[in-house]
């Protein structure tokens, strides 16, 4: 597979942690990524917890295929048929 079959998508994401479950809520982190790790497509999972605000932010990063024909995002797609 070469670059021009595959695309990058990077997630973002923020989760507010409930007070008094910040424990929990790193356990809960930890089993959510082993098992993409051994499963999945994704590349590289971060999480970053602020205690002090209780917010935790992640970031995901997935290598899929492309469609054969597919460049670009779903927007230059769409205005190419235009």
């Amino acid at each position: 597979m070469t670059h021009r079959d595959e695309t990058m998508l990077l997630f973002r994401s923020t989760m507010r942690v409930t007070d008094g479950h910040l424990e929990d809520f790193r356990e809960a982190i930890a089993r959510a990524v082993d098992f993409p790790q051994q499963h999945g497509p994704r590349l590289m999972v971060q999480t970053f917890v602020d205690e002090e605000r209780m917010l935790a932010r992640g970031f995901r990063l997935y290598r899929t295929p492309t469609r054969s024909g597919c460049t670009g995002d779903s927007r230059t797609r769409s205005s190419r048929r235009s």
